[in-house]
């Protein structure tokens, strides 16, 4: 029975050693299957970048691409904008030149117009100054006839008290006398109506010059002195007709002092004659104003001829001006529509800058998103490849476990066969012991069989024991093959897959460095192109500026 159950046991072991082989088989097929997945994850994650790549180069070469167009149209439309402010500075000049000659023109007419302004300034002075004579010659006379008036006044006073004293010895010389006053009276006539007539004289000398307002209000002012010098001289007069109606009334006014009547009747006249000549003076004085200020009134006319002449190309002028000043302001809305048109071409210079920016945040995104992917790829390839080399690991556990089970029996079997052993010399003692009384021959016999069977049976579990130890050498053996051989394969694959990551993340990085720069340089050039435009319109905007000031 019990070496049945060692051949079991044996049995047992050899299967389980079978079993292990299949197990070494499998995880062999494991690691070619997880060798061939970690190929295809590899070119499949060089196909995706490459891929990636393409369509990063097809949306990178559309964007730069619709950048260049914009520029172009910018740059067309600043060439037309150029074509056009030169145009309007070519038009600029020329009204330049128009508005100079209009000036010159202008210039002379306004030269004309303070000569004749100069000429009626000095006739209104010439005017001026003979009004201030001619209020001067009225003030000397009507101081005159004041003084002759007051001492006339005066003498009439005394030849009145005189009178009444010599009243009665004037009566037979009435009748001489009363001549004598009709002729006075007559004289004293004509002289009131050459007064009047040099009121009128006045008058009409007030009404010429009634445009000099201040003057007019001077002479006006004289005039009504004159007229009360006048009115009072009239009142005086009137007196003296009535006090010479008494004198004759009463016939004992004028008898003793004829001769004194007689002289101031010639001083009378004397001054009549002066006031003649002094009135024909001053009709040659007025007859010369008028004709001064006739042909004053023609410079006059002719003046505001001038003047409106002056009004009308004053007026064309102004047309000239209002239209340049549209110009002008066609010009500063053109120069600003320039303005808006370079901050528009900043604007998109900016915004092709942010755009490249963002591209290029766009692309290092994408590279780093790819690098992520691939990252992610190997760390997932990595952590399969780890899990794949825990199950190893876990299937080479079990084996080492499987092998010391193995040990563990061997050693059991090894236990057992002590045992056996010592059971079988104990069952030869016993059994010499038990059969020694019996006969020597019969039981020598049977001792015998015994005896080879248990040899024969006990040769074969020797045989089957070194067989087993030999086998068993054999397969630790294999086994520590397979272990290092699995060692050798994973480190392999790992300093590939190692190698290959490096080298792959050392081409990305200089694939992105070579981008980088490439953009970098691109775009630097862009910049300087662009700043060099911007510089030459802003030359053209500061020429255009100081056109247009000047």
């Amino acid at each position: 029975m019990l070496l049945e159950q060692l051949f079991e046991e044996v049995e047992r072991c050899l299967d389980e050693i079978d079993l292990s082989k299949q197990r070494i088989g499998d995880v062999v097929d494991n690691t070619n299957n997880l060798c061939f997945k970690h190929g295809y994850i590899h070119e499949e994650i060089k196909r995706l970048r490459y891929f990636a790549l393409q369509d990063f180069r097809k949306t990178f070469s559309k964007a730069v691409v619709n950048g260049c167009l914009e520029l172009q149209e910018t740059k067309y439309k600043t060439k037309n904008n150029l074509n056009k402010i030169e145009v309007l500075e070519s038009s600029i000049s020329a009204m330049g030149d128009s508005l100079s000659t209009g000036a010159g023109t202008l210039e002379k007419k306004s030269d004309m117009l303070s000569e004749a302004k100069c000429k009626l300034s000095s006739t209104l002075s010439s005017i001026k100054v003979l009004q201030r004579n001619l209020n001067k010659m009225l003030m000397r006379q009507s101081d005159i006839e004041e003084e002759h008036m007051d001492t006339t006044v005066f003498s009439f006073q005394k030849k009145m008290e005189e009178l009444k004293h010599e009243a009665e010895q004037t009566k037979n010389q009435i009748a001489s006398e009363k001549i004598v006053v009709g002729s006075e009276e007559e004289a004293v006539s004509k002289y009131l109506g050459e007064l009047t007539e040099m009121e009128r004289s006045k008058q009409l000398l007030g009404s010429k010059f009634s445009t000099d307002e201040q003057e007019n209000a001077t002479i006006r002012k004289e005039l009504g002195n004159i007229s009360k010098a006048i009115s009072t001289y009239h009142k005086k007069l009137e007196e003296l007709v009535t006090s010479l109606k008494k004198a004759n009334e009463e016939n004992n006014i004028c008898s003793l002092r004829l001769h004194e009547l007689d002289q101031e009747a010639f001083d009378h006249l004397n001054r009549k004659d002066l006031a003649s000549k002094q009135s024909i003076e001053l009709r040659d004085a007025l007859t010369n104003i008028s004709e001064k200020v006739q042909s004053i009134e023609k410079q006059l006319l002719i003046s505001s001829e001038e003047e409106s002449k002056a009004s009308n190309d004053v007026a064309l002028l102004l047309k000239s001006h209002s239209v340049l000043k549209a110009n002008l302001n066609g010009v500063r809305t053109r120069i600003s529509e320039c303005s808006v048109l370079l901050s528009n071409i900043v604007d998109i210079s900016s915004y092709i800058d942010k755009m490249k920016h963002n591209i290029s945040e766009l692309s290092r995104k994408k590279d780093l998103e790819l690098l992520n992917k691939g990252i992610k790829d190997l760390q997932a390839i990595k952590s399969t490849l780890l899990s794949g080399i825990d199950s190893e690991r876990s299937k080479t556990t079990n084996l080492s476990k499987e092998v010391e089970h193995l040990n563990k029996e061997i050693t059991q079997g090894r236990i057992l066969l002590g045992n056996l052993k010592k059971q079988y010399e104990s069952f030869v003692a016993y059994y010499f012991e038990k059969y020694a009384i019996q006969g020597a021959f019969g039981a020598h016999r049977q001792t015998g069989r015994v005896k080879t069977g248990i040899i024969h049976k006990i040769r074969t579990f020797i045989f089957l024991k070194r067989h087993l130890d030999e086998y068993k050498e054999k397969q630790s053996v294999k086994i520590c093959d397979i272990k290092e051989e699995l060692k050798r394969q994973r480190e392999s694959a790992l300093q590939e897959k190692r190698i290959q990551c490096s080298r792959s993340l050392d081409e990305c990085n200089n694939r992105l460095r070579s981008q980088f720069s490439d953009l970098l340089k691109d775009h630097q050039r862009k910049l300087s192109e662009d700043a060099h435009v911007i510089a030459q319109l802003q030359d053209e905007l500061r020429r255009l500026t100081v056109n247009v000031v000047d």
